[in-house]
């Protein structure tokens, strides 16, 4: 399927891996349960990707679907 499931704006948490995969990626961060917010998506020929900003203006580019998930807009 071509196209993103959460549009700009979404509110989204980050799963179990996600917060994983930011870990192993950054170390410690502060607010990774927090509220994040989809501010761009790119396209792949593999998947989609999100980059999401938390309330303290932390951004992760590169979130796949799975990483995150859909609290409201």
């Amino acid at each position: 399927m071509l196209g993103h499931r959460y549009p700009l704006g979404s509110k989204v948490r980050l799963t179990q891996q996600g917060i994983d995969n930011v870990r192993a990626s950054f170390g410690s961060i502060t607010g990774l349960n927090d509220v994040w917010v989809v501010t761009a998506q790119t396209y792949s020929t593999l998947f989609s990707t999100y980059t999401i900003t938390s309330v303290m203006g932390t951004h992760y580019q590169g979130c796949k679907e799975e990483m995150i998930e859909y609290i409201g807009h």
